[in-house]
């Protein structure tokens, strides 16, 4: 067969398969709408506060998982998702499933499953969140009162009706994260005012000069002060590149991304759709780095340094919204803030940059409270973040609940003539209704108990579940699509091998650092001093035979030095895949070939001639 009409055959099937014919009778959906839906999705609430809030507290090292959301839903657009288009499955797991067979579709269900209850406990965490700041109701009650509404959503509606949510979102989002940004238009309508972008540079010369301002006057610790414009030092270049990869991966091979281009009317519109969303979600998130930018700007101009004895009023104002804390105490009134620092071992007579708790969750909703804005747009802003986050999660279940239970095989194929890949018997038989909707509450319930008790802040969970994403699902789809040699054995100890890496390098460095460590010593990268307050925390809960509150002092003492030449828990999925890949390759070596219709599927995929 010649390659001319090849690609005549693979265009003619993709552009021209009728509605019946898609995975699962899905209708199409239209360009517009759907990047729309993609960009919000990706912009959901959770990644909002993770990225403020880490570009408030790291300034330069905060752009990190930026480049990583960015680079993800590029590498999705030209590497992943076009060609599950032309494969003509209904998404991630429909390929795998079509590649490699049922046992590769099972391990590929079970790791994507793992990493959406993470990716769900995220957005679980941005809703309670959103809901304390702008309700003032409890964080614990917040987290029920998110998994209600997420299980009702997610039970309830289908996959055209969020995607229109989502898609009537998304300039929703652009306009809270713009409103405070542009408000002080109003009051001095300059061109430089009108669009705080042009004046990013001089609030980050007027941030580094505070921060020499501030270490003059003895208000800012040397050892502990982040410089905001000085870059790896909350992570190393290794870690940043690290967990670039893991996040860019991570986000390339979701399930859920790919699920909106499956129903694209042709693979370049499947490209479309993702290259589009890219265009929108930058628009969006250049907001957020002035947002951040002018937010430390005013913490250190206009906070720190105040007499504790006499706190300004906007101060205690923001004690209702529960976005700082001073001395460790909410600044409820002026004998709460004294009281709380003169309990301090130094109390201090000004306000130091240390004495000044912000939680990162809510930098977001802190950049204004401390740029003195008006007070409304706190409960807007908490509004659209909560809205936000309740369709992504919901989106979540739903696209879990579509692979649980929508067809695996690409009906394309057999309406187009084209022979058969895998027979549907080899596919694994799909879950009815009932059991598809009563796995998602599951995952559901099981993400708001690790939302509750993960001890993580959301980055830090978003950052773990695109890690065990890239780790498991990666090597099998990349290579899947990319190296026709891989055969079913390879894909899926692959990702067996990159998922279980990665989950017990996340679990045993953050919940069990100790034994870690002691095991993996050898391999440790932790510094002299970190080694030695290690040492000393072990040796002090020895003595005391097992104190609780050492116990607890020992784990904190652990974390630092519980590691693998260095790497964080959060890049941990860069490792895993890196492992998977390898086995993946190593074992499709050795095992015998893919079958002539499982290379005939590469081929078809990549626009290529058969080859004999």
């Amino acid at each position: 067969m010649s390659q001319s009409t090849d690609r005549g055959d693979a265009s003619d099937t993709t552009t021209h398969a009728t509605t019946q014919g898609r995975p699962g009778g899905a209708a199409r959906t239209g360009i517009a709408i759907g990047s729309l839906a993609i960009a919000a999705d990706r912009l959901s609430g959770a990644l909002l506060l993770a990225v403020t809030g880490a570009l408030f507290a790291f300034g330069q090292d905060g752009l990190a998982p930026l480049i990583g959301l960015t680079g993800g839903i590029a590498l999705a657009s030209f590497l992943v998702v076009p060609h599950v288009r032309r494969a003509g499955a209904s998404g991630l797991i429909g390929f795998v499933a079509t590649r490699y067979g049922r046992i590769a579709r099972a391990v590929a269900l079970i790791i994507a499953g793992i990493a959406t209850t993470t990716l769900v406990a995220a957005e679980l965490k941005a809703i309670a969140a959103a809901l304390s700041v702008g309700t003032g109701i409890q964080e614990s009650q917040g987290l029920a009162a998110a998994l209600l509404v997420v299980v009702l959503l997610a039970l309830a509606a289908g996959m055209p009706a969020l995607t229109r949510v989502q898609a009537l979102l998304l300039p929703l989002i652009a306009a809270a994260l713009l409103l405070p940004l542009l408000w002080p238009a109003l009051e001095a309508a300059t061109l430089e005012t009108a669009l705080p972008h042009l004046t990013y540079g001089q609030k980050l010369q007027d941030i580094s000069s505070l921060e020499l301002r501030l270490l003059e006057a003895e208000l800012a610790d040397p050892v502990t002060l982040k410089a905001y414009l000085r870059p790896f030092i909350s992570m190393n270049v290794p870690n940043t590149l690290l967990l670039i990869v893991a996040l860019s991966l991570g986000i390339a091979v979701l399930p859920t991304l790919a699920r909106r281009p499956a129903d694209a009317a042709s693979p370049d519109d499947a490209r479309m759709f993702v290259a589009m969303a890219l265009v929108l979600v930058v628009m969006t998130v250049l907001a957020l780095p002035p947002l951040a930018a002018g937010a430390r700007q005013a913490l250190l101009a206009d906070m720190v340094g105040q007499d504790v004895a006499a706190i300004p009023l906007w101060i205690l104002d923001t004690a209702r919204h529960g976005v700082i804390q001073i001395c460790g105490a909410t600044p409820v009134s002026q004998e709460a803030v004294t009281a709380a620092c003169a309990a301090l071992d130094d109390p201090p007579r000004l306000l130091r940059l240390d004495d000044i708790t912000i939680d990162r969750d809510r930098s977001l909703f802190a950049a204004i409270v401390l740029q003195k804005l008006p007070a409304f747009m706190i409960p807007l802003l908490a509004g659209v973040v909560g809205m936000a986050a309740i369709a992504a999660a919901a989106w979540y279940l739903v696209a879990v609940r579509a692979d649980l239970q929508g067809p695996s095989a690409p009906a394309e194929f057999a309406s187009s003539g084209a022979p058969a890949i895998l027979d549907e018997a080899g596919l694994g038989r799909p879950l009815t209704a009932a059991a598809s909707r009563v796995a998602i509450v599951m995952i559901a319930t099981l993400a708001a108990a690790v939302a509750s008790q993960a001890n993580a802040d959301i980055m830090t969970l978003i950052a773990w579940g695109l890690s065990i994403s890239a780790a498991g699902l990666a090597p099998a789809i990349l290579l899947g699509i990319w190296w026709s040699r891989t055969t079913s054995a390879g894909a899926t100890l692959g990702m067996l091998t990159g998922f279980s890496l990665t989950a017990y390098y996340i679990a045993g460095t953050q919940y069990f650092p100790s034994e870690f460590h002691e095991t993996w010593s050898w391999l440790s990268a932790a510094g002299y001093g970190a080694l030695m307050d290690y040492e000393a925390a072990r040796d002090a809960l020895s003595a005391a035979d097992g104190d609780a509150g050492l116990r607890a002092a020992l784990v904190e003492a652990a974390r630092p030095v519980a590691n693998w030449w260095g790497v964080r828990n959060t890049a941990a999925g860069a490792l895993g895949m890196a492992a998977g890949l390898q086995v993946a390759i190593l074992v499709s070596i050795v095992t015998p070939r893919p079958s002539g219709a499982a290379r005939a599927l590469i081929n078809r995929i990549r626009n290529a001639p058969d080859k004999v």
